[in-house]
């Protein structure tokens, strides 16, 4: 054992005996999620079940966390088969890099958008909501859960557009040039991923400017299909809601 705990200080960066909000969501989505096959709208539905945090919006240094049983198989993603000596009693840490939220030395946290009730806040590859007291974690992206560019360096967050309590979010796949298009619950926490893809350049021409989403009259209108796809919010807030 204390060669194992001095290997372990020697490759491992500090340990953390308590997640910081960012991981705890990207945890807490790893046991909440559910894929769909057969829905008119979503493929993929996650309710972290995360509370606000009070205080001030943080990324904490580089850290390991110790995990086990339950967490550590669903945190492991071997890229081949699982070892033979991998199972239930064994013992991991993750070492989680918040840094790779920054991008390009720009600011930590980048202002985007508000209302009367929120703020919103942009990472490379996450979402917060804020408010005068408090903030959690609405969205990351990770490779193996929501999605996420081939290589981090390459910021996945794109265009966010609010309506009411309601936010969707159009996150990037580079360098393929597609996208997945999410819809967030602020209060809840709850989001969807749609199943359509959206693309870089409109099917209806280049020169056309078409936002590849956008909200109007009560729809969402999509304008990377062949023709343009107007879904009714009302329905598709009904649905996502009894999902």
């Amino acid at each position: 054992m204390e060669f194992f705990n001095a290997l372990k200080d020697e490759m491992l960066p500090p340990e953390r005996n308590k997640l910081d909000p960012s991981l705890n969501w990207l945890i807490s989505s790893l046991f909440n999620y559910k894929k769909l096959e057969r829905d008119d709208y979503f493929d993929l539905i996650i309710e972290p079940n995360i509370a606000w945090n009070q205080g001030n919006l943080f990324l904490p240094d580089r850290y390991s966390y110790k995990v086990s049983g339950d967490t550590l198989n669903k945190v492991y993603h071997p890229e081949f088969e699982v070892p033979e000596w991998f199972d239930n009693e064994s013992l991991g840490y993750i070492t989680y890099g918040p840094y790779n939220h920054i991008i390009y030395h720009q600011d930590t946290f980048e202002h985007v958008l508000s209302n009367k009730k929120y703020d919103l806040i942009r990472t490379a590859h996450g979402i917060v909501v804020q408010t005068a007291e408090k903030f959690k974690w609405l969205f990351i992206s990770d490779y193996n859960l929501t999605g996420a560019p081939e290589k981090l360096r390459w910021p996945s967050i794109e265009d966010i557009v609010f309506d009411g309590d309601y936010i969707f979010v159009k996150q990037s796949l580079r360098p393929f040039s597609v996208y997945n298009l999410y819809i967030i619950n602020i209060e809840s926490g709850k989001l969807a991923r749609f199943k359509y893809l959206l693309f870089e350049n409109s099917p209806h021409g280049e020169d056309t400017n078409e936002e590849p989403f956008l909200i109007k009259d009560g729809y969402l209108i999509l304008n990377d299909c062949e023709e343009p796809m107007e879904l009714n919010l009302k329905s598709l807030y009904e649905r996502f809601e009894s999902i």
